[in-house]
């Protein structure tokens, strides 16, 4: 059973709801300024990058939702022989086409809804996938179809949202493993790995005020 109803009515709205980034660079609603993604994430979105890329060569990789372009900017530190982007909502696809994103070296960008691409993307081709959009509930449609896409050793990840008051709770970390352990397939191993937060913003509206926590990465790793 799916810990959400899937509503795609709702992703379908927010492509249609005009985004701005504001002085800070936070992407958000023109007209309620909903947070779509924050600076505060930052931390989160270079050790994700760090887990899925580094120690590979020639990495392949895919991020599905580009918003500020934060880990996008991270995983062009490793130099990676295919970076592919998906994303959907005009306004972000405008900003990724002003800054550039189009036109880098070993960059792929897929200006689209990832739900009318991500049949066609290429199985067992990436060292790395990471998934994270917003208003976005068909994400185990994505999730299913990312174990096939990532090759041997490769690892995937996604946004979660899950934050823990200490690493040492494993209260925690035991309530997401049971969780995925009667999903994930045999050929793949899930691990946690975690970003100190400090401060979450008042004004986000996700994890708002959240202050000494630490968001838990799960990453799931293809073994054969």
């Amino acid at each position: 059973m799916l810990p959400y109803t899937p509503t795609p009515e709702l992703n379908i709205k927010f492509l249609e709801t005009p985004l701005e980034y504001n002085d800070n660079g936070d992407l958000r609603a023109q007209q309620d300024h909903d947070y779509v993604m924050m600076e505060w994430e930052r931390p989160m979105m270079l050790d994700i990058s760090r887990y899925l890329c580094e120690g590979k060569e020639d990495v392949k990789i895919l991020n599905v939702g580009f918003g500020m372009g934060i880990i996008d900017t991270y995983i062009q530190d490793y130099n990676p022989l295919e970076h592919w982007i998906i994303e959907g909502h005009p306004d972000v696809c405008k900003r990724m086409v002003v800054d550039g994103w189009d036109i880098r070296k070993g960059v792929k960008c897929l200006f689209s809804r990832w739900q009318d691409v991500y049949q066609e993307l290429p199985e067992d081709h990436f060292d790395a996938i990471y998934f994270d959009t917003y208003n976005d509930h068909e994400q185990h449609l994505f999730a299913d179809r990312a174990l096939k896409l990532v090759k041997k050793g490769g690892k995937l990840s996604f946004f979660n949202d899950l934050f823990t008051g200490s690493v040492a709770d494993n209260a925690s970390t035991d309530d997401v493993e049971a969780y995925y352990v009667d999903w994930l397939p045999d050929n793949f191993k899930m691990s946690i790995e975690n970003t100190y937060i400090k401060k979450v913003p008042e004004h986000s509206n996700y994890s708002p005020g959240l202050t000494d926590n630490y968001y838990l990465h799960i990453i799931l790793e293809r073994l054969y």
